[in-house]
């Protein structure tokens, strides 16, 4: 090991390891190894790197959801409810029990149509329509 592997093992001993934002001993907000969220930035890399592990996991969330219908979709119909499940999560996407019914039925029209009869709708506006057009249509917006 060299001498700032052992510093940086010497930090977490100090700090703690949170997969989760924290409040320090400070009140100030920290994720990880002391990262403090008031102060610190994110580089590229890192929101790159956050971003494709987030996209993964709304991936995975969406295949669940979708099982049997997802090896007929289409990578824009895909894309759309993968775009959901990041947004809303699988628990919150899992309530969209019409629309995973108009899915499985590959009825595109009424599949858009849950998606606009809903408060996420309301909550993120033109994403909802968007993604909407692309069930609807099978056409990226």
């Amino acid at each position: 090991m060299t001498w700032l592997s052992d510093t940086a093992k010497l930090i977490e001993r100090h700090e703690g390891r949170r997969a989760t934002p924290y409040q320090d001993s400070k009140g100030i907000w920290s994720v990880g190894v002391g990262r403090n969220l008031t102060t610190s930035r994110f580089t590229d890399d890192e929101i790159d790197l956050m971003l494709a592990s987030d996209v993964s996991t709304a991936l995975e969330d969406a295949k669940a959801l979708f099982v049997g219908a997802w090896p007929g979709l289409s990578e824009t119909r895909r894309t759309a409810l993968v775009d959901m499940a990041f947004n809303l999560g699988r628990g919150r996407l899992a309530t969209f029990v019409k629309l995973r019914a108009a899915v499985a039925r590959m009825d595109w029209a009424a599949a858009a149509d849950e998606m606009l009869d809903s408060r996420w709708h309301t909550d993120v506006g033109h994403r909802a329509d968007a993604l909407a057009a692309m069930m609807r249509t099978g056409e990226w917006l």
